[in-house]
């Protein structure tokens, strides 16, 4: 439980870094972003992160391969670290399609499910526009996963 809050904390940390570095090595053709998403992932294994064991290590090299290449169930023999691995991924893409435009537009998240969907209303004083077109793409993973249909909602400010 503490090492799953650390991931979670350095995550939250090293997301931006991540997804700069990401940016940087990303192509535009398909194959130059799956050859991208290898490249984060080699670069994480090969670096030491003080405080992440190698396994954690591994989790947060595979969530920056799989964000954006297709998901691989046969990447990790272990079905427990797989298991984890696709979860954190989905969520992980959820958040990534919500803070796409790296303004932070979204000031404030409200999660509330119905039995079909996980409302997720954001509060925004900006247009989300480009938000919601790469939530969409990005959502059908975490159904897949959770069994659960992410939406994706601005809250009207008066």
């Amino acid at each position: 439980q503490a090492a799953g809050a650390l991931l979670a904390e350095q995550l939250a940390g090293s997301t931006g870094r991540i997804q700069v570095l990401q940016a940087f090595i990303s192509g535009e053709t398909p194959a130059e972003e799956e050859a991208a998403a290898e490249c984060g992932y080699s670069i994480i294994m090969a670096t030491e992160m003080i405080g992440l064991s190698h396994a954690e290590r591994e989790i947060v090299a595979n969530l920056v391969r799989f964000n954006k290449a297709d998901f691989d169930y046969t990447a990790n023999p272990d079905p427990e670290s797989r298991l984890r691995i696709a979860k954190l991924t989905a969520i992980f893409r959820v958040a990534d399609g919500i803070c796409r435009s790296c303004r932070t537009k979204v000031r404030k998240i409200k999660l509330a499910t119905n039995n079909e969907e996980l409302l997720i209303t954001v509060d925004a004083d900006e247009e989300i526009t480009l938000e919601k077109g790469f939530f969409g793409r990005k959502a059908s993973m975490f159904e897949e996963v959770f069994g659960i249909r992410p939406v994706l909602k601005q809250k009207k400010n008066v």
